[in-house]
């Protein structure tokens, strides 16, 4: 119902209501579930305090589930998006005879930077608190949280924007990532390659502290200070990891021309890491 007066035309109350419904009826809300695409070890789930399952490459880890990894073992898990590797083979999967007559096979190409990745580390304990995604009509919003109860986890995530949220949540304290590659352990020291996050700790006194960590920097709220620089040696430590998860994750791979075929070369490994991780299989392009 609308009226006219003046030349004006004014929307009635219902009128508002209604259209407050109709654009609230556009969101949509659902929930996502972690998948396990890598695992080299044992490594078990549960879900409600119900009983331990044995987890293997494929299967689905839901919200409310709490995951733990065993000495000498890790798990990968795709939090959210899609991971492909594209497989660049000739006739019969022989690889490309180049001009030279040299049979080349490459690695698979760089998978879709669209997935969230997080590994967990030998003797970790995280639970899976929340995974959802809101389809707002207008932008799609993201809900990440994870509970760190024991060890370290290593994740790579696109780059967390608008309303979104990707929270760790420590014995202490919380680590607000932003994006893009991090490591974060409950002893409270947090790695950032790329991106950023924040660190809100609660301290001894109630008080409540919070401090940004850039790119290539590490920062410990149980020792004060600032965030220092990521060491070489550090670096190097890190950089292994993120080559060697289940799948590989590569930061923005080079295309390099080899006698006019076009080959995909990582940024840190030169191809594919090798980590004795059990894959699951995707399509192939």
């Amino acid at each position: 119902m609308k009226i006219e007066r003046n030349g004006m035309c004014i929307v009635s109350k219902a009128g508002l209501v209604a259209v407050a419904l109709a654009v609230a009826t556009s969101a949509w809300a659902e929930n996502r579930n972690a998948k396990v695409i890598g695992v080299k070890g044992d490594a078990r789930y549960q879900v409600g305090g119900g009983s331990w399952q044995p987890l293997k490459a494929g299967d689905v880890v839901p919200p409310g589930s709490v995951v733990q990894t065993a000495s000498g073992s890790m798990l990968d898990l795709l939090l959210d998006g899609t991971v492909e590797t594209v497989l660049n083979s000739a006739v019969g999967g022989g690889g490309f005879v180049l001009g030279s007559g040299r049979i080349y096979n490459p690695p698979p190409a760089a998978p879709s930077q669209s997935g969230s990745i997080v590994r967990i580390q030998e003797n970790t304990v995280l639970g899976i608190d929340k995974l959802t995604t809101v389809h707002t009509g207008a932008d799609v919003v993201q809900d990440t949280q994870l509970d760190l109860k024991k060890g370290t986890i290593f994740g790579t995530t696109k780059k967390v924007a608008g309303a979104s949220k990707y929270e760790i949540k420590l014995p202490d304290g919380v680590a607000a990532i932003r994006g893009t590659t991090y490591s974060v352990s409950t002893d409270g020291t947090v790695y950032v390659l790329s991106g950023s996050a924040y660190v809100t700790t609660t301290k001894p006194d109630g008080t409540i502290a919070t401090m940004l960590v850039p790119a290539g920097s590490s920062y410990n709220p149980n020792t004060g200070g600032q965030p220092t620089p990521i060491t070489v040696e550090e670096g190097s430590s890190l950089e292994q990891v993120l080559a060697n998860m289940g799948y590989p994750v590569y930061s923005a791979p080079t295309d390099y021309a080899i006698d006019n075929t076009q080959v995909w070369v990582s940024p840190t490994t030169g191809g594919q890491g090798s980590s004795g991780i059990q894959v699951q299989p995707t399509t192939s392009k």
